[in-house]
């Protein structure tokens, strides 16, 4: 098997196949075949890269991937908006453009449970007109918060970037992870 490469020119004798997974990739050398020593060594391998991340309080996983669940998103939402701590993102005449995503997670099939993302798109809207903030942090959580005011939402994973801070960096910003049960059970704390 030849790879082909730009021009459709071969480029070498060994194919690349296989899924990326959290950058993860598989080349095949040769023919692996169901139940030889090099199938289930890949497979451990991509079960163990596919594997939710463990959580930062306990030895459980953020989510079960044996599960089903439903995944709401809202990407690249570019708003303005007065933020900043640095003295040229004070200029009131000037807001910072930001690059906002959303992921809304609840357990489940579509169906069953619908997420109504209207009021968190509906929100930004006001965010050009409302007064100076100092932190990404403070307006994250306000989204997270948006979020958990959707019942399905069992948990959320918000993004917040300035792209246009730095001539140098492409974009800095925040991105935080949220599970109801945690996020209720520090507030009963």
């Amino acid at each position: 098997m030849r790879c082909m490469g730009i021009g459709g020119r071969a480029v070498g004798s060994r194919a690349l196949t296989g899924a990326t997974a959290g950058g993860l990739m598989a080349l095949n050398t040769g023919r692996i075949g169901p139940g030889t020593r090099q199938s289930r060594k890949r497979n451990a391998t991509m079960k163990s890269a596919l594997a939710p991340p463990l959580s930062a309080s306990g030895p459980g996983p953020l989510w079960d991937a044996a599960r089903d669940y439903t995944r709401v998103i809202l990407r690249d939402i570019s708003v303005e908006a007065r933020i900043g701590m640095h003295p040229w993102e004070r200029h009131v005449e000037r807001p910072s453009r930001l690059v906002v995503n959303v992921e809304m997670f609840a357990p489940g099939k579509t169906r069953k449970n619908f997420i109504n993302y209207d009021k968190i798109h509906a929100a930004f809207r006001d965010w050009p007109g409302r007064d100076h903030v100092d932190l990404l942090e403070t307006l994250v959580e306000e989204v997270v918060a948006l979020c958990f005011g959707i019942p399905e939402v069992a948990a959320c994973r918000v993004s917040i970037v300035k792209p246009d801070i730095f001539n140098d960096t492409a974009a800095v910003g925040i991105e935080v992870y949220r599970r109801r049960d945690l996020v209720e059970d520090a507030g009963a704390g």
